[in-house]
């Protein structure tokens, strides 16, 4: 079985700067609020679990779309897709 190597693409640095990184980044805020901090007993809940749930897959369908289009945040040369950065 072929060993899967994890590797950071080279421009790691500026990925924050993505709008899919950017939208992940909002979908976890909104999971800590909405789900973990009222597990802790810190605050109530303030969405239904139904508008959560739509919530949450509008944001990853989102997050899965954005990574199709051109984002300006990020230079060209600076792509996640091109074969300079896949190595």
């Amino acid at each position: 079985m072929k060993k899967l190597k994890l590797r950071l693409v080279k421009n790691w640095n500026k990925l924050h700067k993505s709008s899919t990184v950017i939208m992940s980044a909002l979908a976890a805020v909104i999971g800590l609020i909405e789900v973990i901090l009222p597990q802790m007993g810190l605050i109530q809940p303030f969405l239904d679990p139904a508008t959560y749930g739509v919530l949450m897959f509008v944001m990853t369908v989102l997050i899965g779309i954005g990574r199709y289009v051109q984002q300006d945040s990020i230079k060209p040369e600076d792509k996640l897709g091109d074969r300079e950065n896949a190595d």
